[in-house]
């Protein structure tokens, strides 16, 4: 089959294999999966071919987008500019797109900024922000066609007087001077900063939407924008959304809002934190004021529309499916980050995987220590012997039985994340092995297993005595853990015992594959 470029013999657990072969040489997205039967179903993925970067640089029509993040602020996952910038980054310059991507630290002097199709900034804003006395390059660039993107605080600039409530902010000349470069401003006692779940379910019709289905975040997305210049008219809000009224305080603090925000939602005034603008003066800006949490930049839907966004402000054409982009693993996200509290790999792995599939994940409960999922201390199973499946001591097995690892099913949901894994070689066969017990006598059987579209029905005997009735392990879709079943009493001899386990058939719907996986025993006396 010519649409083949490679392939792998059949691994079993903890095999390797290495592919040689000659990558396509045009960029895409090329799928491959696991063709043993049923597996196809989760065990599938994408290879990604890029464009050469070199390629890009030296391309004449290739855009050059520069990408500014500022320091990093406000404790664990919260405002992590250069994490956040490096995976938006990442995913621009892997977008397969003619684009010239780079990261810098520091505001461009006026030669490079001019070089330019399009300056991302994602930093601090008010007094720290990086554009603070710049905004007449900012304007010389963004009248020559530049696009500017600002994420985030990066939407409000500093401004004399920012901190006096009594002072009108709104006519300050820089923030004017502001509304001009960007169309909507986080402005200083009037723009409310405060958590609520972002709805992005009404999108309009625009390039920077194209391909991206509606989605809700819980973040720190900034509205009540101020937008009342002439230039209003060329603002486009990119959704639209109603925050809770009881999260404004006016004048509390310089962030909590106004009277004017409460009256806008008491009214019904769809609020928004996304928007286009087209500078009748030239130039494009498009504005997000979420971008406080680091780990929603693990949903596909948001890295989608930021990256949008950014190219658009280039003056290019976005793709008419938008861009996507593979979504980051834990490791990444979690690459550039200081302090951590004791999060895990496996852990955020869970919870990114939950949020990629829908469920809104209120990241802030878990800043100050440990994730609630994935490896923790040493579970308590319950009373009695616990046997671990892969701890058993294989006497004779009709087919394959190994340790299995588990981790990436579910990390801490199988005990000690792994389970022995045997895979008949057809009905009625058979897998004996040996454990020991310390004391004689009468004990209740509990099993923890596995469920999986090609694991069969199983019957378990010790010594030769069956315990319980069969056990059918399929289920339709995914893998899953079976809990602790209990089976019934197992009569123990002191020191080695037999457990035979015995495929008796397979689920009408399953694939007939009749697998069988042991998490562990527990045998608790009576």
């Amino acid at each position: 089959v010519p649409e083949i470029i490679g392939s792998t013999p059949v691994l079993n657990a903890g095999d390797a294999f290495t592919i040689h072969m000659r990558a396509p040489a045009e960029p895409g997205d090329y799928p491959y999966i696991c063709t043993f039967p049923g597996h196809w179903r989760v065990m599938k993925g994408i290879l990604r071919i890029l464009p050469n970067p070199e390629n890009a640089k030296n391309d004449p029509d290739a855009k050059k987008i520069l990408f500014l993040a500022g320091r990093d602020s406000h404790g664990w996952g919260s405002h992590q500019h250069f994490g956040g910038t490096t995976i938006l980054a990442g995913g621009m310059r892997d977008s397969a797109l003619p684009v010239a991507v780079e990261v810098i630290r520091e505001f461009p002097d006026e030669a490079t900024l001019l070089a330019q199709d399009a300056l991302v900034i994602y930093a601090d804003g008010w007094g720290a922000h990086p554009a603070n006395g710049k905004l007449e390059l900012l304007k010389k660039f963004m009248d020559a066609g530049g696009g500017l993107t600002v994420i985030h605080w990066a939407t409000g600039i500093g401004s004399p007087g920012a901190g006096d409530k009594n002072k009108v902010q709104s006519t300050d000349p820089v923030r004017r001077q502001w509304r001009n470069l960007v169309g909507a401003d986080f402005e200083p006692w009037h723009s409310v900063s405060r958590f609520w779940d972002a709805t992005f379910e009404k999108l309009p019709q625009h390039p920077v939407t194209r391909g991206v289905p509606p989605f809700t975040i819980h973040d720190e997305c900034y509205f009540h924008l101020r937008c009342t210049d002439p230039e209003h008219q060329h603002v486009t809000p990119l959704h639209g959304g109603l925050p809770p009224v009881n999260i404004i305080h006016p004048l509390r603090a310089m962030d909590s809002g106004s009277d004017s925000a409460v009256a806008a939602v008491e009214r019904g005034e769809e609020q928004y934190c996304a928007w286009g603008f087209e500078r009748p003066a030239g130039g494009r800006t498009f504005g997000f004021t979420g971008g406080h949490t680091h780990w929603n930049w693990g949903r596909d839907e948001l890295r989608k529309l930021i990256l949008n966004g950014i190219y658009w402000t280039t003056g290019a054409e976005v793709p008419s499916a938008g861009i996507a982009s593979v979504r980051p693993t834990a490791e990444q996200m979690l690459e550039h980050l200081k302090g951590n509290p004791g999060w895990t790999p496996e852990g955020l792995q869970i919870l990114l995987d939950r949020a990629g599939e829908g469920e809104l994940i209120k990241w802030g409960q878990y800043s100050r220590g440990p994730l609630p999922v994935g490896p923790q201390p040493k579970k308590d199973l319950g009373p009695g012997l616990v046997i671990e499946g892969e701890s058993l001591t294989i006497i004779k097995a009709d087919g394959a039985a190994r340790p299995q690892p588990m981790a990436h099913f579910g990390a801490g949901t199988w005990s000690g994340d792994s389970q022995l894994w045997w895979i008949p070689e057809k009905q009625d066969a058979t897998l004996t092995a040996q454990f020991t017990a310390p004391e004689a006598g009468t004990y209740q059987l509990h099993l923890a297993a596995t469920k999986a579209i090609d694991y069969g029905i199983h019957t378990l005997s010790i010594n030769g005595q069956a315990i319980g009735e069969p056990q059918d392990f399929y289920q339709p879709e995914g893998v899953s853990h079976t809990g602790q079943l209990p089976l019934g009493q197992a009569t123990l001899k002191k020191g080695p015992n037999t457990l035979t386990i015995t495929s008796t058939g397979a689920h009408p719907d399953s694939e007939k594959r009749y697998m069988f996986g042991l998490d562990f025993m527990r045998l608790e006396p009576e």
